[in-house]
């Protein structure tokens, strides 16, 4: 069994009666690996945002932080593990946000998806893209993506480098969840102004002939 495995297995055995799902991502750049099922167990094609979303990522050297929707148990299977990932054990105390994240992480970003209580209805999982020094004394957001319930990419949406982190993300998430409903309205033609409404019979209409 390699080491790396080892330390793993100590981690979520440890992390089990946590107050919070909080687990370590490895190595630079691994992704969290959250399996959906699928009728023909094929994954989705790539797609052009797939490859977007890769490039800023290597372009950056970007970590992700893993927040993951638990609204309404959601994320969790009958044996209280996270669907598709048993593996990281039972959540004892779960809440609506689940946090997947690296042990050691700059306090900044840490502070930042601690203060996260809701993500996306839209979204499964939305991964916190972020930069640090190699002391981890500095961070710098760079965005988040969101993936849906397929777990396959929807949107990468790009730190403005402007608004403090807390306030960017709130709002933007909430201009997600705006845009999905919108998306999700069915067209409709607009009302004739005569629809619904029978002209007014004159008197000679309505007599029989």
């Amino acid at each position: 069994m390699k080491p790396l495995t080892l330390i793993i297995i100590f981690m979520v055995t440890s992390l089990v009666c946590a107050d919070e799902l909080e687990f370590d991502l490895g190595q630079f750049g691994q992704l969290i690996e959250i399996s959906a099922d699928s009728a023909e167990g094929e994954a989705a094609p790539e797609t052009a945002l797939d490859r977007e979303i890769e490039a800023f990522r290597k372009g950056h050297q970007a970590y992700n932080a893993v927040l993951i929707n638990n609204s309404d148990g959601r994320a969790l299977n009958k044996e209280g593990q996270v669907d598709g990932s048993e593996a990281l054990g039972t959540v004892v105390y779960p809440k609506e946000v689940l946090i997947i994240a690296r042990a050691s992480v700059a306090d900044p970003v840490v502070k930042l998806y601690r203060s996260i209580k809701k993500i996306p209805d839209c979204a499964h999982t939305v991964r916190i893209l972020y930069t640090e020094s190699q002391d981890r004394s500095e961070s710098s957001l760079l965005g988040y993506t969101i993936e849906n319930p397929k777990r396959v990419y929807t949107k990468l949406v790009k730190y403005d480098g402007e608004t403090p982190w807390l306030e960017w993300i709130t709002a933007s998430f909430k201009k997600d969840d705006r845009e999905q409903v919108g998306a999700d309205l069915p067209a409709t033609a607009p009302e004739s102004k005569s629809e619904g409404k029978e002209k007014p019979k004159t008197e000679t209409e309505g007599r029989s002939q």
